[in-house]
């Protein structure tokens, strides 16, 4: 069974940078268990045995961090029931635990492990690598379920990748309405596509998109947007694929400089084959002074090198190597407007296609 044939996520980079990088500071910042609280939507993803899967569902925490209810939906596959489990959060906001789903068609429960996650600055998002479960290695992404939103928080261009199909970018109107959708992946093949999106008071967003040229494929999506309306996470069917997709969708604007990368980074990165989980240390060019990675299905190692580098708008390039020399190098992607998360489309000097996420760490 796929939990995140569950697509869950990610494939994707995401991160977090406390402000005193880019001017301004955020100072005692503390997190904890409490933190927990509330209702979560979830996307996530990864692979079976190298087979993608993709996920989708909802996670409900009390303020102990003990999980009381929620459901998942692996696209394809089945559907699970959260039963119990607890989270652990850090005081710097490193998230990990055990989640336990039962599954009625075999009437058994299993358990979903959470590996180095992080939470964000706001803390209504944690980007995670994991187990779920036994034969599922994946990226999960949590985002807290706010009030308070109009479909004119939809109005922007918004940026997410998806592993096969390329790096997309949808203008939105302030009804939902897409006025403009174009899509590239690494090969350098454009598309365009439509679509409309929707949300509703508490933010759950959904909607389809269509292409029109390139790669052919609709996608039926459902999500949730951030209480900050700057980014978003959705899943849904493609059809494409018989397993679904997952992404974050982050809205482009802003004003950055390259000193905005300087700090800590816990990375993520999700693929058909491999998914990465682990720290990266920039300096104020954003060029890496050290860095680890861990795979969820065995082994580790370091960073050699490496740099990234963001736009004035916010989109980022860049590419790291390990230590045997494998390169992960990022085609574009965006950071998020309060330069807390980032995501983007990368591909391997195999040939492995992937999404990164990198989340701030608070020092």
């Amino acid at each position: 069974m796929n939990l995140f044939r569950s697509f869950g996520i990610l494939f994707l980079l995401v991160f977090t940078c406390a402000i005193g990088c880019g001017g301004g500071s955020l100072k005692n910042i503390t997190f904890s268990r409490s933190d927990s609280e509330g209702l979560w939507k979830l996307v996530g993803c990864g692979n079976e045995y190298r087979n993608p899967y993709c996920s989708s569902g909802s996670l409900i925490m009390s303020d102990s961090g003990d999980v009381t209810g929620g459901d998942l939906i692996n696209f394809g596959v089945d559907k699970r029931r959260f039963i119990n489990g607890a989270l652990e959060i850090s005081d710097k906001g490193f998230v990990n635990g055990t989640i336990y789903s039962y599954l009625a068609d075999t009437d058994r429960v299993e358990e979903h492990v959470m590996l180095d996650g992080q939470m964000t600055f706001d803390k209504n998002m944690v980007v995670y690598a994991g187990i779920a479960p036994i034969t599922f290695r994946g990226i999960g992404i949590l985002l807290k379920e706010r009030g308070g939103f109009s479909p004119s928080d939809l109005e922007g261009i918004w940026i997410f990748p998806l592993v096969e199909q390329g790096i997309f970018s949808v203008s939105a109107g302030s009804t939902g309405n897409i006025l403009d959708c174009s899509f590239t992946n690494v090969k350098g093949d454009n598309g365009t596509c439509e679509g409309v999106f929707s949300i509703s008071r508490e933010g759950s967003v959904s909607g389809n998109i269509k292409s029109l040229t390139g790669k052919r494929f609709t996608i039926e999506f459902s999500g949730q947007m951030n209480a900050n309306k700057g980014s978003m996470i959705f899943a849904g069917a493609i059809s494409t694929r018989f397993e679904g997709a997952a992404t974050l969708g982050i809205k482009k604007g802003g004003n950055f400089s390259s000193s905005t990368m300087q700090g800590r980074w816990r990375i993520f990165r999700a693929s058909h084959k491999k998914i990465l989980h682990g720290e990266v240390t920039l300096d104020r060019s954003g060029a890496l002074i050290r860095g680890r990675w861990n795979e969820v299905e065995g082994g580790s190692g370091t960073f050699s090198q490496g740099s990234f580098s963001v736009s004035q708008e916010g989109s980022i390039s860049g590419s790291l190597t390990t230590a045997t020399n494998l390169t992960y190098t990022v085609y574009d992607g965006q950071m998020a407007l309060v330069s807390d998360i980032a995501t983007a489309l990368d591909k391997d000097n195999s040939g492995n296609l992937g999404v990164v996420i990198l989340v701030r760490i608070h020092d």
